[in-house]
């Protein structure tokens, strides 16, 4: 009887590994899903705007001071500098480029209102075009802090959803490099490379900057939990996102962004948060003239 135990245990045993091994998921499988998830986000978050609390420190040290990759460890030694901006923050559906566009639209810079942006945000989700729509994030961006180190209007949480979006996907390779749980969720980190040129993102002189990263995506159903943005030429620099619920909306939606840049002297930080998720109940389609 109880060699007969023994056989039983290991026949179910056996046929338990044998049905994992069947239902693990492929690589190609999970970039699908990904793929599918991402077709569909930017619908999922039309007329949804969040506001966004976005703290800015930048600092100078001598040229003998190494630089720290934590942020939470850096220390400026020399000059340092804080501004606080706080923004409306949409995808706009940009019609002529078949995208979804993440905007910031800033009405705060250190606690002082900015004029004549009154509603403005609304409409240009309701009337408004690409052009307006640019000339909003060009205007939002010229309140970043250290310009002059690294001019950027790529500091918005979704960057990296349009970058391993399906019509730009073919830019990258996508690779599996482990698994991690997130907030209970087990996700799959795929780290990803740019491999074509021009890049995805240049410098403002036209120069090439590859990419580089990692996302975290639920293999099940593709969501996307967290990502992180990485550029290895001078200044160097990363930009971290984390994803999470928020009441009355499915898709998964930036609840942090932090981002670092390092040059041989200078080093920016950022840090950024999302709260109170609004959907107006208009449609959000950008049209063009």
């Amino acid at each position: 009887m109880a060699a007969r135990t023994v056989v039983l245990a290991v026949f179910i045993a056996g046929m338990t590994t044998l049905v994992a091994s069947a239902q693990a998921p492929k690589l190609n499988d999970v970039t699908s899903r990904l793929s599918a998830y991402l077709d569909d986000y930017g619908r999922q978050l039309s007329a949804v705007v969040a506001e966004e609390l976005y703290r800015q420190s930048i600092g100078t040290r001598p040229t003998d001071t190494p630089i720290v990759v934590d942020s939470s460890k850096w220390v400026p030694t020399l000059g340092h500098r804080d501004r606080v901006l706080r923004s409306d923050y949409a995808l706009v559906r940009a019609a002529d480029k078949d995208a979804w566009v993440g905007y910031r639209d800033t009405f705060e810079v250190d606690g002082k209102p900015v004029r004549d942006r009154e509603n403005r945000l609304q409409r240009l989700l309701t009337t408004g075009t690409t052009a307006d729509a640019a000339r909003i994030a060009q205007e939002s961006s010229r309140f970043n802090l250290g310009n002059t180190l690294i001019t950027r209007n790529i500091n918005v949480p979704t960057l990296v959803l349009e970058m391993l979006h399906p019509r730009n996907r073919s830019r990258f390779s996508l690779n599996k490099s482990a698994e991690e749980t997130i907030d209970g969720t087990r996700t799959w980190r795929l780290e990803f490379k740019e491999t074509e040129r021009p890049t995805f993102i240049r410098n403002t002189n036209g120069r090439d900057r590859p990419s580089r990263g990692y996302i975290w995506v639920n293999p099940t159903n593709g969501e996307v939990w967290q990502t992180r943005l990485a550029w290895d030429d001078l200044p160097k620099g990363t930009i971290e996102v984390t994803y999470g619920h928020v009441p009355n909306i499915d898709a998964l939606v930036p609840l942090t962004m932090s981002e670092r840049y390092d040059d041989r002297m200078t080093t920016l930080v950022g840090d950024a948060s999302y709260r109170n998720y609004r959907r107006f109940q208009t449609g959000a389609r950008l049209i063009t003239r």
